[in-house]
């Protein structure tokens, strides 16, 4: 009866610690090819934070496609243009497709041209 519920026991422990694994690495674990998204939400006053991130995914290979989830007004003229000749770049090396909020005006809307679709 001892044995029985020791191995009951080790074998819940085993099945816990297999769990917590993999939730802690889940997102890290990918079959086939991925479609990143880059998140531009609100006023563009920066454009460090986004180049970056465009640029990460650019180097990839299992990320086939950029969704840029484009809701913003716009914003500063200089990262506006840093940003569109980042995507602009990025069409060269993978697929990027462009998904407009409820608003996608001025630097919103420019950062948005290069794209494939």
């Amino acid at each position: 009866m001892k044995k029985g519920c020791l191995f009951i026991a080790g074998f819940l422990i085993l099945l816990i610690v297999i769990s917590v694994i993999f939730a802690v690495f889940q997102k890290n674990v990918s079959l086939g090819e991925k479609v990143a998204v880059v998140r531009i939400e609100g006023p563009i006053m920066d454009s460090k934070n986004t180049i970056d991130e465009i640029k990460g995914y650019l180097k990839d290979a299992s990320i086939k496609a950029i969704v840029l989830r484009v809701d913003s007004p716009g914003g500063a003229v200089a990262p506006s243009q840093e940003i569109y000749e980042e995507v602009k770049k990025a069409t060269l090396k993978k697929k990027v497709i462009v998904s407009m909020g409820s608003v996608a005006a001025s630097g919103g809307y420019y950062i948005s041209a290069p794209a494939d679709r």
